[in-house]
């Protein structure tokens, strides 16, 4: 029980941390690297040990990161490819979008969602693309953390897990997301993630507010 307590709640806060505005993380939480401290028989302190392989996500990554869960969680392989493409830090010369997402979507039909990123970041590198240090560690530590929940056997999950952040964070959430309101609309509803409406005036005064979360 206490196991799966403390992965839960880490799991949880390594989300707060790689959405917050500075979006400081920690990209190697295996169990090795926790240092559990017994308070009382219901209460635990973890330390996080060894920021070898820490990053910050920028807002594009972070904005990144939530499109691709959007994607994942309602099977928008088209939202997935695009989201991929923006995300590039090096393209070949000559490629354009048409011919990445034609040969994308063609090499992740009949891949299980979970392991469509992982494939897709292999392709996407033979291919002499090149991807975001920092986002490809922070997918990673998603990958790392994803199964150690399903090793402890909990009932959440990070499609879960950013489901509630993106209800505790509305804020947060329209603001790194309202460039794509439209685009996302649809997918919004399926997971149930409410964007906050708002004229871009006060959206853009409510950086402050945002950052409150750290």
């Amino acid at each position: 029980q206490a196991a799966k307590l403390i992965s839960e709640s880490m799991t949880s806060m390594w989300l707060e941390r790689i959405l917050a505005p500075n979006g400081f993380f920690h990209a190697d939480l295996h169990p090795g690297n926790f240092l559990v401290n017994r308070i009382r028989p219901d209460h635990y302190v973890v330390n996080i040990l060894d920021f070898g392989m820490s990053y910050n996500l920028s807002t594009k990554e972070q904005r990144g990161l939530l499109l691709m869960g959007l994607a994942g969680a309602t099977k928008d392989v088209e939202l997935l490819t695009k989201t991929l493409w923006d995300l590039q830090e090096k393209i070949p010369e000559g490629a354009t979008y048409a011919e990445f997402a034609r040969e994308a979507i063609a090499k992740i039909n009949g891949v299980e969602p979970k392991k469509q990123f992982a494939t897709l970041v292999v392709w996407s590198l033979s291919q002499g693309y090149r991807m975001p240090e920092a986002f490809t560690a922070c997918k990673r530590g998603e990958v790392m953390l994803e199964n150690l929940l399903h090793e402890i056997e909990s009932e959440k999950n990070m499609k879960r897990l950013l489901t509630e952040w993106a209800i505790r964070h509305p804020l947060r959430l329209t603001y790194l997301l309202e460039p794509y309101r439209l685009r996302v609309l649809k997918n919004l509803i399926k997971v149930g993630w409410n964007l906050v409406t708002k004229p871009q005036s006060l959206l853009t005064a409510d950086r402050n507010e945002v950052s409150n979360e750290k």
